[in-house]
């Protein structure tokens, strides 16, 4: 702790525990939970939501979710368990 002390009062960048996200996800360093990615959650909901109220069949339903799922990064879905 004291030489991260140290790197960060020599390099005038302050330490933090939240990495932020990075192209929408978060960049973790910590348990996973469902908190975690409430937010690309709630983009999910928030695109199906957006078709609920019409009349789709089953097929429709499943390529309204394959749309909204290809977008979220591959990458990260394959290499973390999401909640």
């Amino acid at each position: 702790r004291d030489m991260g002390k140290l790197i960060s009062e020599e390099s005038g960048i302050g330490a933090t525990r939240d990495l932020g996200k990075y192209l929408g996800m978060p960049v973790l360093q910590k348990r996973i939970n469902k908190d975690t990615f409430g937010d690309v959650l709630e983009k999910v909901y928030t695109r199906l939501a957006g078709w609920k109220g019409q009349m789709l069949s089953f097929a429709g339903h499943i390529t309204l979710t394959r749309s909204v799922l290809s977008s979220i990064p591959v990458h990260t879905m394959s290499s973390i368990v999401l909640p």
